[in-house]
């Protein structure tokens, strides 16, 4: 008997044999309809076939129109799936490599697999404008957004004050002390708190705890921003999976637990 390795690599070294396995999972196939449906060549799909049906991963069947056709059996849909999973999470894996060092431990205690389609800014090209633009857009086309900060600048408080006042946007956000601290060091962004919390449509509380991470869920999207030792902007991710909305609404509500109230200081 082979090792299961060699059979791991017969799929891992061709994914033509792959797709062949993938389609024949979707149903009954002749040669031909093979051929159209991966694009691959005459001689890879006869010879893809013939090793899945030395494995037992694929059967023959006798269509009503007569022909040679076939399927994969319930082994080689086992097979097919795990192996497409491993191929996610390798793929995650991929992504994340680059950020995960900046990346909250209990982000990663999720299935890897969530992660596959995440939009990751490279670290070694990360543009902070970028970043700030990105945020920008995600604020603006979001109906509400909930928000764990340990920074703060006039241009996002300006564009969520903006949302919120002018464009009835929902708004909860969780401020670090050091982020409270700076609002209410700023007659005009005590200003625009003050505009905000007026609609009744928002809520701030101000935090004791260490927020290392900023964690944004902005409707269906959530954003992570991992910051310096000095505020700055490191790395970000960007991921639409639902695992993720709720490890962001947990993290929000878990620091908003221990979080007070956050009014700024009046004016003099």
């Amino acid at each position: 008997m082979e090792s299961p390795f060699d059979d791991i690599a017969f799929l891992a070294r061709s994914p033509n044999r792959v797709r062949v396995l993938a389609a024949l999972s979707s149903g009954p196939h002749t040669r031909d309809d093979l051929r159209s449906t991966t694009d691959v060549s005459a001689v890879t799909v006869k010879r893809s076939v013939a090793d899945l049906l030395e494995r037992g991963w694929a059967e023959e069947v006798a269509p009503a129109g007569g022909g040679r056709t076939y399927r994969t059996t319930r082994l080689g849909d086992h097979v097919l799936a795990d192996f497409s999973r491993l191929e996610t999470t390798v793929r995650a894996a991929q992504r994340l490599g680059p950020v995960v060092e900046w990346l909250p431990e209990d982000l990663l205690d999720l299935d890897l697999r969530v992660f596959a389609d995440a939009f990751v800014l490279d670290p070694d090209r990360y543009d902070p404008t970028a970043q700030l633009d990105r945020w920008l857009d995600l604020t603006r086309s979001a109906e509400h957004t909930t928000l764990v900060t340990n920074v703060v600048s006039e241009v996002l408080l300006d564009a969520y004050r903006d949302c919120i006042v002018d464009g009835g946007m929902r708004f909860e956000a969780v401020l670090s002390a050091s982020a409270a601290d700076r609002v209410d060091a700023s007659p005009r962004m005590r200003a625009w708190t003050r505009e905000m919390l007026d609609t009744d449509r928002a809520t701030l509380y101000r935090s004791e705890a260490s927020l290392p991470h900023v964690v944004g869920v902005f409707g269906d999207t959530v954003g992570v921003v991992a910051t310096d030792d000095y505020g700055a902007t490191r790395v970000g991710i960007e991921s639409d999976a639902e695992a993720v909305r709720e490890w962001a609404r947990a993290t929000y509500e878990r620091y908003r637990a221990d979080a007070t109230p956050f009014v700024p200081t009046p004016d003099d």
